[in-house]
Formats: C-alpha cells, structure tokens, sequence
C-alpha cells in the first residue's frame, strides 16, 4: 500500500520543495512503528544475529524510498542506521574471532 501512497502522491499537484516536508507525517506513522518493532525483536536475539537482521530490515523499508525525490530524509536516516548496524556487525564479529582465538 505504501508503495501506491508514494507512487500517486509523487503525481499530485504539490510544490517539490514542499512534498518532502508533507509527506513526513506518512512516512513516520507508517516506517516508524515497523522500525520499533524490528528493534525489539533484535533485542532478544543473538547479539551476533540482530545486526544482520536489522541491515536486512532497514534495507527492505529503504529500498522503494530511494526512487521518490521527496523521500530523501528517510532514506538518509535509513542509510545511517544501516551503517551503524554495520559497524556493530563487525564489531562482534571480530569480537568473536579474536575470542574463538584466544586472542579476546
């Protein structure tokens, strides 16, 4: 559903400069409980599992974003999550390594 809210509101008679801000208030009350839910669920998995499934998560709900003009925030904010997920990632992926090594 989504997807057609951004395909018919990229076609509407709204100013560009003024779609982006109109627009939040959608995206928020759709993205934002999703993203909530997706950081709970992290919460009680594997300290090593939960950033993969978070990158997959917030990868998923930037994807059909990235073409929209007006989306640009919350692809940003999306990106920016991913990365942190990412460096969390390696992180506890190196952690691990080095204990498996006995190098921890």
């Amino acid at each position: 559903i989504l997807l057609e809210v951004l395909t018919i509101y990229e076609t509407a008679l709204v100013p560009e400069e003024q779609r982006e801000h109109d627009f939040h208030p959608v995206l928020s009350a759709a993205l934002d409980p999703l993203v909530g839910q997706c950081m709970q669920i992290a919460a009680a998995m594997d300290p090593g599992d939960a950033p993969v499934m978070l990158i997959n998560a917030f990868a998923f709900m930037q994807a059909p974003l990235r073409k929209y003009a007006f989306t640009v925030r919350r692809v940003e904010l999306y990106s920016s999550l991913i990365e942190e997920q990412m460096k969390l990632l390696v992180d506890r992926q190196a952690e691990a390594l080095l204990s498996r090594l006995g190098m921890s």
